[in-house]
């Protein structure tokens, strides 16, 4: 993510759907976690202001975390 320094345990993640969209997410590992905490926020909500949330959230809690936004990308197209 940019503006954000690098941590080890987080992943911007590219998830491709059915009809090939992509869809993007931020996984925070907590190596002692039990459980996965799946994020979801309103329409409005910014990436960047949330990036602390899930660190205090995932080291406070010790869970994993996965936002995504539900939206897609651009889509892409197989090749033939």
């Amino acid at each position: 993510m940019t503006g954000q320094p690098h941590r080890e345990n987080i992943e911007v993640l590219h998830l491709r759907t059915r009809r090939w969209n992509t869809v993007v997410a931020v996984y925070v590992r907590h190596l002692d976690a039990a459980t996965t905490l799946l994020y979801s926020h309103g329409n409005a909500a910014d990436l960047g202001h949330l990036y602390q949330l899930f660190l205090h959230l995932s080291f406070n809690l010790r869970v994993n975390v996965l936002r995504s936004s539900g939206f897609t990308r651009k889509p892409v197209y197989r090749q033939k």
